[in-house]
């Protein structure tokens, strides 16, 4: 576990945990992947998705498909048409909890602790893969984008679990995440950063964006948030 700040702040004591889904609580490949090789079969176009893979984990589907597919914007809602076409039936279903995280989720329930989720994917599939992973009783609230994609940035998702926060103090707020995308977002929304390694970002990515912390795996997170 590395500290990245001069926050001498205890992370222990924070009683607000957001987290990120995919790559922070559990790990998508494969439900990604098919879902997205499924939409590249159905559109005709030849493009390597193994090459660019991680690409498409952290930013919003619209932008993640259109930007690193070269696609027009017609064209990239018939590509993610088809993603969501398998990711609906299958998809999300092929998708596995990083081991450690439940019972992190029954600690930080134990000492009162509230969890959030603020997640790019389409709200109504990253519940659906919640509740399939039998956490759903841990989440306090989950903000995720709409069908269009509309409110997907992770600035945006952040803000919303913060407006369900009464009378807090940002201090006592920290995010979880794989990418640069949500350190990035939580140091602009003044909480907190703690980037975690067995995701999808790289250390050299997590540490240019200015996380507080940087652990290895779910034991160091657990470790990091449990005393």
């Amino acid at each position: 576990m590395k500290k990245h700040n001069n926050n001498n702040k205890s992370i222990l004591k924070f009683n607000h945990i957001i987290f990120d889904l995919d790559g922070t609580i559990s790990d998508p490949t494969i439900g990604i992947r098919n879902s997205l090789e499924y939409s590249v079969r159905k559109m005709g176009i030849n493009f390597d998705i193994s090459s660019r893979f991680n690409e498409f984990i952290g930013p919003p589907l619209h932008i993640g498909i259109g930007s690193i597919m070269g696609l027009s914007e017609n064209d990239t809602e018939k590509a993610v048409k088809y993603f969501r076409e398998y990711y609906a039936k299958a998809g999300l279903y092929e998708n596995i909890t990083y081991p450690g995280i439940k019972e992190l989720f029954d600690k930080l329930k134990e000492r009162k602790a509230e969890i959030y989720i603020a997640t790019s994917k389409y709200e109504k599939y990253a519940l659906k893969v919640i509740d399939n992973h039998g956490l759903s009783e841990h989440i306090t609230f989950l903000a995720g984008a709409d069908y269009k994609g509309s409110g997907a940035e992770k600035e945006s998702l952040i803000k919303r679990v913060i407006d369900k926060i009464i009378d807090e103090d940002r201090k006592n707020i920290v995010m979880i995440g794989d990418r640069s995308f949500d350190i990035l977002a939580a140091k602009r929304m003044q909480i907190s950063a703690v980037a975690v390694l067995y995701g999808f970002g790289t250390e050299e990515e997590l540490s240019e964006a200015g996380a507080d912390y940087i652990v290895r795996n779910v034991q160091e997170l657990s470790d990091l948030l449990i005393s």
